[in-house]
């Protein structure tokens, strides 16, 4: 699946942010709004990365679920016919983080429990049901831990950057 998202209606690659879909406002935006209620998807990830600071003083933080599952997304998704190629894509949807997040960033995606996964997808439900999921997880529920700065080097493989810790030398928050 192609990400971000390329709406349906669209003759181009959109020149604007379609990569995540801010849950205060999507309901208002073209190319979001036509999916909510019908095109519902979970995007699996095992963790992700944000960065706080800023310069050489930037440093870079893994976030990853307690009990080592998967992170399951909320996500939108539509297909598009109207390019050269037919492509189907998908959108992040975010919103305010919870505490764990917000000391490091000011948007965290949604993230969904196993049975809010179930309410997200279920096409019985009215959306106004299936938007209650669209809360933060619980801070318990994820694992913050510093990383080393060579994760953001794109040719560096060797996943060296877990080896860093951070300033009382565990990698838990």
């Amino acid at each position: 699946m192609h990400w971000p998202l390329i709406p349906s209606w669209c003759t181009s690659f959109p020149e604007y942010q379609t990569s995540n879909a801010r849950s205060e406002d999507m309901h208002d935006k073209a190319s979001f709004k036509h999916l909510l209620g019908q095109r519902h998807c979970v995007i699996a990830v095992d963790g992700f990365y944000e960065w706080k600071g800023k310069g050489k003083d930037k440093v870079p933080y893994h976030f990853s679920m307690a009990d080592g599952s998967m992170m399951m997304y909320a996500g939108l998704w539509d297909y598009n016919t109207k390019l050269e190629a037919p492509v189907l894509s998908c959108t992040i949807i975010t919103r305010e983080p919870n505490q764990i997040i917000g000391e490091i960033h000011d948007r965290m995606p949604v993230i969904l429990t196993p049975g809010q996964v179930k309410i997200w997808l279920d096409r019985e439900l009215p959306y106004s049901e299936r938007a209650k999921v669209l809360q933060p997880i619980e801070n318990s529920a994820l694992i913050r831990r510093v990383v080393g700065k060579s994760v953001n080097g794109a040719g560096n493989k060797s996943g060296d950057w877990f080896d860093a810790k951070d300033e009382d030398g565990t990698c838990l928050f």
